[in-house]
């Protein structure tokens, strides 16, 4: 009897293997294979410039950018079919690349699943990276959908409390995260860094929104509590700092306030980011004292929002 089961257990391990799944691979290499993959197709993919980011709409990464990660799910599903936690790190996955080729139809009729995955993970090293991002997802999706919207200046007056909302929203995510001291896992392949960026350019479109409501419309409200004040960037580069690496903190000190926004070789394109962002906080402050207003180059940090210490 013992033997029997044996060789049905030795059967079944033979044919899951003859299909290309196995019992211990597919948590193992396949699943960090695709990750792998995943991750050297949005290193060679080309992400807007911080100088792109400024005053027209950031255009999404092409669809064609993760294809060789988008067939290696597909492979894994059809050979796969019962392995449900690590097809749900897959799910995440997909539904990121959505979201960042900007294919926000699909990202959205992934929304639930994906969120719904993120609480059914394997302990996978990838887990609480993948956690995080299908716990922002949502946040992800509207503030990408908001920007997408904003096709002219003429955008409702709640367009900046969605972007901001959204902003808070993951920067609460980040903060817990590093306070449960999974930071190290999470930004080891910049999935941190990633999210704060993406938060931060949410802060930025928000400030787009102050500038309009401020100079055309003549809010006074936004005036002083948004533009002059640099808020909403002054949110953003903080945020970004407190997840860059710190040879991009080094980066920023070296070519801090010398950029202006431009691209510098070399730069990594989140420290790129960052000095777009002080950049402009710099500029708004001269804006503000020309226009004897309240300006400021390093604000104080709203920590009921951000988790920063600048030290």
């Amino acid at each position: 009897m013992v033997r029997e089961r044996f060789l049905v257990t030795l059967i079944i391990v033979l044919s899951l293997s003859a299909s290309g799944c196995t019992l211990i691979f597919p948590k193992t290499a396949d699943l960090k294979a695709i990750h792998d993959t995943y991750r050297t197709e949005f290193t060679n993919a080309r992400l807007p410039t911080a100088k792109e980011l400024q005053g027209t709409q950031p255009k999404g990464l092409d669809a064609g950018d993760f294809q060789k990660t988008l067939a290696a799910i597909a492979d894994y599903r059809r050979k796969c079919p019962g392995m449900t936690k690590e097809l749900n790190h897959l799910k995440i996955l997909e539904g990121m690349i959505y979201l960042q080729t900007k294919q926000l139809g699909m990202a959205k009729l992934l929304a639930k699943d994906v969120q719904l995955a993120g609480g059914q993970l394997s302990s996978s090293q990838s887990a609480p990276r993948d956690s995080l991002f299908a716990e922002t997802f949502g946040d992800l999706l509207n503030g990408w959908k908001t920007i997408n919207d904003l096709e002219t200046q003429d955008a409702p007056r709640s367009t900046s409390s969605t972007l901001v909302m959204a902003a808070e929203n993951m920067t609460k995510n980040l903060c817990r995260i590093k306070a449960a001291n999974n930071l190290k896992i999470v930004q080891g392949d910049q999935g941190a860094t990633y999210l704060a960026t993406t938060a931060a350019i949410f802060y930025l479109w928000a400030d787009h929104r102050a500038q309009y409501l401020c100079l055309v419309e003549q809010d006074t409200t936004a005036c002083d509590r948004d533009y002059y004040p640099a808020t909403y960037l002054d949110k953003g580069r903080d945020l970004v700092w407190e997840f860059m690496t710190p040879t991009g903190r080094q980066l920023a000190k070296e070519r801090s306030r010398t950029t202006k926004g431009e691209r510098v070789q070399g730069t990594p394109r989140f420290t790129e980011y960052y000095l777009l962002l002080e950049a402009k906080i710099s500029d708004r402050a001269k804006k503000a004292r020309a226009a004897n207003r309240q300006g400021k180059v390093f604000a104080a940090t709203d920590r009921a929002v951000a988790c920063v210490d600048r030290t």
